[in-house]
């Protein structure tokens, strides 16, 4: 790849010989500062600015407040010019090193690491960008904001359990959380998302049986015998219970509830063995002949198709079970990570519900996928799910939807991505 170098002593406009490479560009711009960029452009039309000659043009017509408030508008304009094909090639030499720095798209910039940027030059000191920021580097931030698809890809990817305790610390999802304390691999998150569970006899007793963490295993015993829920729980059925018999049917009721559980396990297990290394009409075949089962497994036990780990059978179901709450709670389950599958149902599916939960899905990051759905859904909130996905940053998508979106929603909503 070619690449442009600058002479940082050299006060001129910087030359080369690849500008062929970058087309030039019809914009349609409304802000001063952007039609002042523009004109200097065109009076430059062999030349591409250099960071440091783009913010002498900004420190020259803005003023320090407009710097505070629109700390990208310059950003996204050098990032037009340097980009092709969706891929950044713009590099440079950082000040006193042989190091280079790649520009990076303005979606991938703080607003506060953009006005820091931005004042260092307005002040009359050297700007130099040390890094391209991914959104690795923008996770707190983004978390800092309440966004969903960011709080479950932190929770279902993230090697940080310091990181996955902030993001279970925002959430009140209860799919998210009981996903959480069955596949967790860590204790502590574990203990603190089983904190956030509240009272349900039921799945208390399934994790008690799944949790092979002692400590872990006596706070959800504790949690289960000392609320006042208790109570109430073990009458249910039976309102002839006396203070004496109290523990015996509770000890009765518990080893009931933990055989059904291991009998849906067991039918689980039994489901994933015979879809294994199957076709699809095979599979479909094994959904319909246990379709009631699988039914009644989902109605007594609400967060079984939430938590499966087998993708495969997950997939499945979402495919072949003729039951829309069935497929709508096995697509909840973050465990789904096969990106042709997300797309398939993102772009194909039939139910505009499983196609927001698929663009939701924090393993979904086809930004080709997601470009079709912001340009060619009718449903808006498909689109806002798309706006809501912090993997689309696609600059001209954004600025087109922007400027042409029939809902002031969603035009809001990409000015401020």
């Amino acid at each position: 790849m070619n690449k442009i170098h600058i002479n940082y002593q050299d006060t001129s406009i910087m030359c080369h010989d690849i500008y062929d490479i970058f087309p030039k560009k019809a914009y349609n711009v409304e802000n001063v500062f952007e039609q002042e960029y523009l004109k200097f452009i065109i009076e430059h039309e062999k030349h591409i600015p250099t960071l440091d000659e783009t913010l002498h043009l900004l420190k020259r017509d803005m003023d320090s407040a407009y710097l505070k408030n629109h700390p990208i508008d310059f950003l996204r304009l050098l990032s037009e010019l340097v980009k092709t094909d969706n891929r950044l090639v713009y590099e440079m030499p950082k000040v006193g090193t042989d190091d280079e720095i790649r520009l990076v798209s303005p979606k991938n910039f703080t607003k506060k690491q953009a006005i820091e940027l931005l004042e260092k030059h307005y002040n009359g000191e050297d700007a130099v960008l040390s890094k391209g920021v991914s959104f690795e580097k923008i996770k707190d931030e983004m978390l800092e904001s309440h966004n969903e698809f960011c709080i479950k890809y932190v929770l279902a990817n993230d090697d940080d359990s310091g990181m996955r305790l902030k993001a279970l610390d925002l959430t009140n999802n209860k799919t998210v959380i009981v996903n959480v304390a069955f596949n967790d691999d860590d204790d502590v998150v574990r203990l603190e998302d089983m904190k956030k569970i509240g009272y349900d006899p039921v799945l208390l007793i399934e994790l008690i049986d799944h949790e092979e963490n002692t400590c872990n295993k006596k706070y959800l015993q504790k949690l289960l015998v000392d609320d006042e829920g208790l109570y109430d729980f073990i009458i249910k059925d039976n309102p002839d219970i006396t203070e004496e018999t109290l523990i015996d049917n509770f000890n009765e009721k518990y080893d009931h509830i933990l055989a059904d559980i291991r009998r849906k396990n067991d039918l689980i297990n039994l489901l994933s063995e015979k879809i294994e290394d199957e076709s699809e009409n095979k599979k479909k075949e094994v959904i319909n002949e246990y379709e009631n089962l699988i039914d009644k497994l989902t109605s007594d036990y609400n967060y079984s198709l939430e938590t499966i780990t087998d993708e495969e059978l997950l997939k499945a179901i979402i495919r072949y079970h003729p039951n829309q709450t069935i497929r709508i709670k096995a697509m909840k389950n973050m465990n789904i990570r096969d990106e042709d599958f997300l797309k398939e149902m993102a772009l194909n599916s039939n139910e505009v519900y499983l196609r927001k939960l698929a663009v939701l899905n924090p393993h979904m990051n086809d930004k080709q996928t997601l470009m079709d759905i912001l340009l060619h859904e009718d449903e808006d909130y498909m689109r806002k799910a798309v706006l809501d996905n912090v993997f689309f940053d696609d600059m001209k998508t954004l600025l087109h939807i922007k400027d042409n979106d029939k809902n002031d929603e969603i035009r809001k909503k990409a000015m401020d991505n």
